[in-house]
């Protein structure tokens, strides 16, 4: 609906449901099968709007597969669906973990100094 004074229209128009499918598809297919099983688990004790799933997918778009699943293995054997902790529980384990494991790589990298070689998964050795 539109205002009478400014002529805002307050009405949102975005598809949610095609935004958050092509967040979802850009991850590995075991982090995808992960993110849904939980989230289904979710929306079992909580209702979740698609606007919001999509704001959670968007806030955890940056982070890593491998820092994803993990905090997802973490949060569904700590069984949180009894207390009711929902996304924002789980957005925020997702971010300590990702946190955890860049601090872990800038520890390995000081301790290998400047003769560590980057591969693509993201795992640092020596050089030979």
């Amino acid at each position: 609906m539109k205002c009478p004074c400014c002529g805002y229209d307050s009405l949102d128009k975005r598809d949610y449901d095609t935004m958050s499918k092509s967040l979802i598809s850009k991850r590995d297919s075991r982090t995808e099968k992960m993110l849904i099983y939980v989230i289904k688990r979710i929306a079992k004790t909580e209702a979740i709007h698609k606007k919001e799933l999509y704001y959670f997918f968007q806030s955890i778009s940056n982070i890593s597969d491998l820092a994803v699943y993990n905090a997802l293995i973490s949060y569904d054997n700590s069984n949180p669906y009894q207390s009711s902790k929902g996304l924002n529980y789980l957005k925020a384990i997702i971010k300590n973990y990702d946190k955890i494991m860049s601090k872990q790589k800038d520890s390995i990298e000081r301790r290998l100094g400047s003769r560590a070689e980057e591969f693509p998964d993201e795992h640092k050795t020596k050089q030979e």
